[in-house]
């Protein structure tokens, strides 16, 4: 009786337990993104998600594939000056960013630089919430001291692994309860 108990304990435990699950991730390439860089000066710029990101020399080069689908990697280059603009010429408000390492972000309303934030955490990738003021602008500019990598990367999923050590845990117990007993 007591091994048909045990058995239908594990069975109802199975039984409840969820389906095991693993989504498919993958990193295919995104838009194609033209770069135009002028010969003479190396002015750079290229438009994406309705911005326009541009530079006096060469300061930067996107990357296809290297990011997720839909968003590609952008590699600033050290000593940059780095601007985006609504390629529209609209207005636009900055509410935060990702970043790590040190950057200069400087707002301009009107075409006039009127917001500086310096933004200094070398070691670990922090998420940045700029103030209200941050709001109405017509251009930003990063400046960047070192070589910096802007890049969308989706979470990969893993398993619950605390939960199949316990699963594996109580198994083990259980095994050696049963042997003593």
């Amino acid at each position: 009786m007591k091994h048909i108990l045990s058995s239908l304990a594990c069975a109802a435990a199975l039984c409840g337990a969820g389906p095991a699950q693993a989504a498919l991730v993958t990193f295919d390439p995104g838009i194609s993104v033209l770069v135009e860089i002028d010969n003479d000066t190396g002015a750079t710029r290229y438009d994406e998600a309705g911005f326009r990101f541009s530079a006096s020399r060469v300061a930067f080069a996107p990357l296809d594939g290297a990011g997720t689908a839909g968003s590609d990697a952008l590699f600033l280059l050290a000593g940059s000056e780095i601007g985006f603009n609504a390629v529209a010429g609209g207005l636009f408000n900055l509410v935060g960013l990702d970043y790590s390492g040190d950057l200069l972000v400087k707002g301009y309303v009107g075409g006039v630089n009127t917001l500086n934030q310096s933004l200094v955490n070398p070691n670990a990738l922090t998420h940045f919430d700029f103030s209200p003021n941050w709001s109405s602008l017509s251009r930003v500019v990063f400046s960047v001291n070192a070589d910096s990598v802007i890049d969308s990367v989706s979470a990969v999923p893993e398993p619950a692994s605390w939960a199949l050590a316990a699963l594996g845990l109580v198994g083990l117990a259980a095994q050696r309860r049963r042997r003593r007993g």
